[in-house]
């Protein structure tokens, strides 16, 4: 029996993001996504919806949904273990105002190299509790002195909830990350003054630091000391986080961070153990798995690569597909089937890929080429310390290049 078997197929997650138009794709991906399908009258309309369901009832969508939430538990910025002219203001003056916890709110921005930009509100109530708002009203609450996590879908009135299984522990939270600067090394300088800048109608000053993994600065309110900006950068992984809009001391209620569905919610359970297979399952993705699952997708197209990889892009590219051929529901899951299994895996190693491993200049290249095209590469990638490029071309070998002779 396949690793990933029908007892997954079962699983209701609900993460079509037909509409939105600035969708997640990497470390949170799904968390944006979301099943909007409103029932329609007309034959045409009532297609639309069937296609879709059948696309997102896949083992694709689903494991895809599950390697977000898990990679959202688990990654993190894991590397980082006065007067109005702001020229009194000094990082010890910033490190004082953070040196306690103190409830806050924030907006995060996730600039990946290749991807779609992503966005939500978080709201911090303690080191261990953190609670999301994304644009398309699907919420997530974690939990990790439990460890639990709670998503909710309020359109669907549709609850999961995630029993973890790690030991209690903490997020990095903003006030750790920039604590953190002053173990990090700019030169023999430490922490380096950059100067003022007006930012959200506060006059900043900056202050900067970096290692070989981070290159990390802080925009403190001249005024307060209080962070206004943080702006980290992954050295030589191709992500940007941007973090603003703060707001300090909240009142917040406790109610809000709890990992139990309220009331009226139907809710799905998904147990440590189910969790740990997923997770088991994607670890030992290989790039094998990855061309593999480009090889089904190109298969599926009619021995075309999609014009892109990223899950919701690839969603609208299959539908455009069934509906151009007119297939039958029992023609798409027929079809259907051998891709959602291949491409989730190929999923799962994209995320390792990005993660773990540490590639930069990840860069997708398919539009237009051909499945058995020797000559023309589709994707390539630069491992970590590596001075030449991994290269899948259109005939899926995989082969090495040096970084002058990849496409301009």
């Amino acid at each position: 029996m396949s690793e990933i078997d029908e007892k997954e197929i079962k699983r209701r997650f609900e993460v079509i993001s037909q509409f939105e138009p600035s969708p997640e794709v990497t470390a949170h991906n799904l968390e944006r996504a979301r099943e909007s399908l409103i029932e329609r009258t007309t034959d045409w309309q009532k297609r639309q919806q069937n296609i879709w369901r059948i696309i997102m009832k896949s083992k694709m969508t689903k494991f895809a949904a599950a390697a977000v939430v898990i990679i959202s538990v688990f990654i993190s910025i894991h590397y980082l273990g006065g007067s109005v002219d702001g020229t009194n203001v000094a990082w010890a003056d910033v490190m004082g105002q953070i040196s306690s916890f103190r409830p806050y709110a924030c907006t995060h921005t996730v600039h990946d190299e290749g991807a779609p930009i992503r966005s939500y509100r978080l709201m911090r109530f303690s080191l261990t509790q953190r609670r999301q708002i994304h644009s398309n009203g699907r919420i997530s609450v974690f939990d990790l002195s439990i460890p639990k996590s709670l998503t909710l879908i309020p359109e669907k009135k549709h609850a999961i909830e995630r029993t973890y299984d790690f030991p209690p522990a903490s997020d990095p939270d903003v006030f750790r990350i920039a604590k953190s600067m002053q173990n990090m090394s700019y030169g023999e300088g430490g922490v380096q003054e950059i100067g003022l800048r007006e930012i959200e109608g506060h006059v900043t000053k900056g202050f900067r630091s970096k290692d070989k993994y981070n290159d990390l600065t802080v925009w403190a309110d001249v005024q307060t000391k209080l962070p206004v900006r943080l702006e980290v950068i992954h050295v030589g992984r191709g992500r940007k986080i941007i973090i603003s809009e703060f707001e300090f001391d909240m009142d917040f209620d406790e109610a809000l961070f709890s990992t139990t569905a309220p009331e009226g919610y139907t809710v799905e359970k998904i147990g440590k153990e189910e969790i740990a297979r997923w997770t088991k399952i994607a670890q030992g993705t290989t790039e094998e798995d990855f061309v593999e699952g480009l090889r089904a997708l190109a298969v599926f197209l009619d021995g075309q690569f999609p014009p892109e990889i990223e899950l919701r892009a690839l969603q609208t590219t299959l539908r455009e597909y069934i509906e151009q051929n007119n297939l039958s529901e029992s023609e798409i899951e027929e079809r259907l089937a051998p891709v959602s299994e291949k491409w989730t895996k190929a999923i799962w190693y994209i995320n390792k890929l990005r993660g773990e491993m540490e590639v930069s200049d990840f860069h997708y290249a398919g539009e237009g080429v051909k499945l058995g095209d020797s000559d023309t590469p589709v994707i390539w990638w630069l491992p970590k310390d590596s001075q030449t490029y991994r290269v899948i071309y259109g005939d899926l070998n995989v082969r090495d290049m040096a970084p002058e002779n990849l496409p301009r």
